[in-house]
């Protein structure tokens, strides 16, 4: 019977004094977000500022860090409790001492004040959809005697707008192929210059009087190259087929048609062949 009783007594204490006992390691729900904070147990003590601070606005789905900052009360060691509104946004744990139940951030064991503030900081992941949010956040300033009574909390919102991507309208989807006014067709045949001989390396020949006597065609014969020299001149259509040679030192342009300087002895030889020819011919039938 005695037994009994003490059993009944000692439970009795417990249920009476237990709320005066702080927890020091945190609990949820007295964020603010349900109309309660942690002032609901703690009494008696003076009363902090409370600032939740960071982006005003996120992208869909992108984080970034918050702060929730608590100056003044009694300002030996405190504690927090943060949520979100919604589902969406998830909290997750920076500082030490704190962790996240069910999407709340709270203390798990008191932080010590440094000259008279306390910053709890934080990381939010936006909503996958565009639209708003509200962290809410609740501090404790407490003096540090294990008790409720001496302590104060005070609680702050903070909404966040969640924009959709941006999209630069300047930036096409797409590159514009269409062709400037000056630009020809892809495959508009090379411009030749009908003026240009189609024989890659010859030279204008030497010029023969059309009315030139037997001793100028010798003479000029003289000056002509031996045949045997001509093995290297080749006639060559500009549009089609590759030059002769791959040296860019040894090419010059003129015309639109390519010459190879070492070919400029055969060149002439073979035109001055076919002069000759042509005007013993006529003057000597």
């Amino acid at each position: 019977m005695r037994l009994f009783v003490f059993a009944v007594c000692w439970v009795g204490w417990l249920l009476v004094s237990r709320p005066s006992f702080a927890r020091s390691g945190g609990i949820t729900g007295y964020s603010g977000k349900e109309g309660i904070n942690c002032n609901d147990c703690h009494s008696a003590g003076s009363a902090p500022v409370v600032t939740l601070s960071g982006p005003a606005s996120l992208a869909t789905n992108a984080s970034a860090t918050y702060t929730l900052l608590i100056q003044g009360g009694a300002a030996i060691v405190g504690g927090v409790d943060i949520a979100v509104s919604g589902s969406s946004a998830h909290l997750a744990t920076v500082s030490g001492s704190t962790t996240v139940f069910q999407n709340e951030l709270f203390h798990s064991s008191p932080i010590n004040f440094s000259a008279g503030s306390l910053t709890v900081t934080f990381r939010v992941t936006a909503p996958a959809s565009a639209g708003s949010f509200t962290i809410f956040g609740s501090g404790n300033s407490c003096d540090g005697d294990t008790s409720n009574s001496g302590d104060q909390a005070s609680s702050n919102t903070l909404t966040v707008t969640v924009t959709a991507p941006m999209v630069d309208a300047a930036t096409p989807d797409m590159v514009d192929a269409s062709p400037g006014p000056d630009a020809a067709p892809v495959d508009a045949p090379i411009a030749h210059d009908s003026a240009s001989p189609d024989l890659i390396g010859v030279p204008d020949a030497i010029p023969i009087p059309y009315d030139a006597a037997p001793a100028d065609l010798a003479a000029h014969d003289a000056a002509v190259v031996d045949p045997s020299d001509m093995a290297d001149a080749a006639v060559v259509d500009p549009g089609t087929d590759p030059p002769p040679t791959d040296d860019p030192t040894q090419m010059t342009q003129s015309g639109g048609c390519s010459f190879a300087s070492s070919a400029g002895s055969s060149g002439v030889a073979l035109l001055g062949l076919f002069l000759l020819l042509f005007h013993r011919r006529r003057h000597f039938p």
